[in-house]
């Protein structure tokens, strides 16, 4: 028969929602050396076996990633910029005048610019002249002609001809086009204005000082933002979210005081491929067209959170309630059941565990008490 040692012990609080925790109990408690227990603790806490739905779960911090950013440069050769006229935020409409700017272009290059205009121009005036010229004389003459078969080749070569003019005509649309090209390059050697070609939110600006001296074509001037398009992206450094999860978005001030809830998708590939979306840090989560409307993300600060893992009707129990032995056929886990005021030593199977809970398939029961011994 076991030696019995009679202890009081002092047992702390704990309630498990959803995972594990330990349970209240306080009183006088007989300890029993039994079960091939060869040493029991004077003192000890316990925790019960609970039997619930088991949840891992991912959670990061989010920001609004736009999907409908246009930049804006000037293509135009020597362009200078001389002021630009809106600001970071500002909400502007496609044609506003957002910036002014100027072509610099050299007086000899001007002139060799408006040579070649003057030549294209006399020879698309020679050329149409002599077409018609030549469309005239043939009129003349078959009007002269008496012989029908000899009237009917006339006419062939006037179609032909009056064909010839045509084109001879049409090509002064190209004329026509680089006499506008030089009198808008001689227009832009002054102050000249850039209007938006969208309509949105300015975004980054730069200012004429940035390129004090120096041409701006190509350069990017701003961007123009359209914020009713965009997609949640998570920290890059943050909890990884499986692809095609749905997820929940919580909008509030902090964490523990969000206003809104809303439900999104994850879409990043990243976690599948290993290679991160273009310009893109962590991953990104889609949420529906009339949420984007309904809810004000811009107000709050984003909050996302994943289910990676759920187990309905799992036993869960307290890491510090699990002890480790090794036998010849490898390690073995087991817990230390506390039953009619005696410790008895049972092995379990787990299959599952983390820092904060083991999942039990075998050895033990929902409600039944564990010790957790003194380390």
């Amino acid at each position: 028969m076991s030696r019995i040692r009679k202890t009081a012990v002092l047992l702390l609080c704990g309630v498990l929602l959803t995972g594990c925790a330990e349970t209240v109990q306080t009183g006088e408690l007989l300890l029993y050396q039994g079960d091939d227990v060869a040493e029991q603790e004077e003192a000890f806490k316990t925790t019960t076996v609970k039997k619930g739905t088991y949840k891992d779960t991912v959670a990061a911090t989010g920001s609004l990633y736009y999907t409908d950013e246009n930049e804006v440069s000037l293509d135009e050769e020597n362009a200078y910029l001389d002021k630009v006229l809106v600001k970071h935020g500002q909400k502007v409409k496609k044609g506003d005048v957002i910036a002014v700017y100027h072509i610099h272009t050299s007086k000899a290059s001007l002139e060799k610019r408006k040579l070649l205009l003057d030549q294209a121009k006399s020879q698309y005036e020679s050329m149409v002249r002599g077409k018609q010229s030549e469309v005239l004389a043939m009129e003349k003459s078959i009007q002269g002609m008496t012989g029908e078969a000899e009237k009917r080749i006339a006419r062939i070569e006037l179609q032909k001809l009056k064909k010839e003019y045509k084109q001879a005509v049409d090509s002064g649309k190209e004329v026509r086009q680089q006499e506008k090209e030089y009198n808008e390059l001689v227009s832009k050697q002054n102050k000249t204005n850039l209007k938006s070609p969208y309509s949105g939110t300015v975004v980054r600006p730069v200012s004429a000082g940035e390129f004090d001296g120096t041409s701006v074509t190509g350069e990017v001037l701003m961007k123009i933002r359209n914020e009713k398009k965009f997609l949640i992206q998570t920290g890059e450094d943050e909890g990884q979210f499986l692809y095609n999860m749905t997820v929940d978005i919580g909008l509030g001030p902090t964490q523990e005081e969000i206003k809104y809830n809303v439900k999104g998708k994850v879409i990043s590939t990243s976690n599948l491929s290993g290679v991160e979306d273009e310009g893109t840090e962590g991953q990104l989560v889609q949420v529906s067209d009339s949420d984007m409307k309904k809810y004000p993300f811009k107000k709050y600060n984003i909050y996302v959170t994943g289910v990676t893992l759920r187990i309905d009707d799992a036993l869960m129990v307290e890491p510090d309630a699990v002890y480790e032995e090794t036998l010849d056929d490898g390690v073995r886990l087991y817990v230390m059941l506390v039953e009619n005021g005696k410790l008895h030593k049972r092995y379990i199977v787990s299959n599952y565990n983390k820092s904060d809970c083991y999942l039990v398939n075998q050895g033990v029961e929902e409600g039944q008490t564990l010790a957790i011994l003194k380390q």
